[in-house]
């Protein structure tokens, strides 16, 4: 490929790269234009809103909820508690990961002496972990009324 060729593409190149600029130009000026027209939009039907509370058509709007309810201590330490084993759960696993990958010994060593833990224990933290999880499905089950 000779040199006027390679010019030939840059200019053409070029060309097309002006264009694309003067479209995305064009598009951001039309992204504004949309943006106006909303904020205008919003402020009309706001004004409609207002107009509509103040003449009585409409009931007053409720006071937006903002923030918890006000709980003793020992109930926030209470749903402290009860917010942490699922991402326990999942944070151990990931470490577990990591471990096995920086000192694959050790976690050889440690995963030998799981293995010597009995079955029925194994069974046991299965249920316990299995009921905890299911108890708590069951409680917001029962909080969410039905469709």
């Amino acid at each position: 490929m000779d040199l006027s060729t390679l010019a030939t593409k840059a200019e053409g190149l070029t060309t097309k790269a002006e264009g694309l600029a003067a479209k995305t130009a064009s598009l951001g000026q039309k992204a504004q234009d949309v943006a106006a027209t909303i904020e205008t939009t919003a402020e009309m039907l706001s004004a409609q809103l207002d107009g509509a509370i103040s003449s009585g058509a409409l009931p007053p709007l409720p006071e937006p909820k903002v923030g918890p309810k006000a709980k003793p201590g020992y109930d926030h330490l209470i749903d402290a508690l009860n917010r942490l084993p699922r991402p326990m759960i999942a944070l151990t696993t990931v470490a577990l990961f990591l471990v096995a990958a920086i000192n694959p010994t050790w976690f050889e060593a440690r995963m030998e002496a799981l293995s010597a833990i009995p079955e029925p224990l194994w069974w046991l933290a299965g249920a316990v972990i299995t009921l905890f999880f299911g108890s708590r499905e069951a409680f917001y089950r029962r909080q969410t009324p039905p469709k």
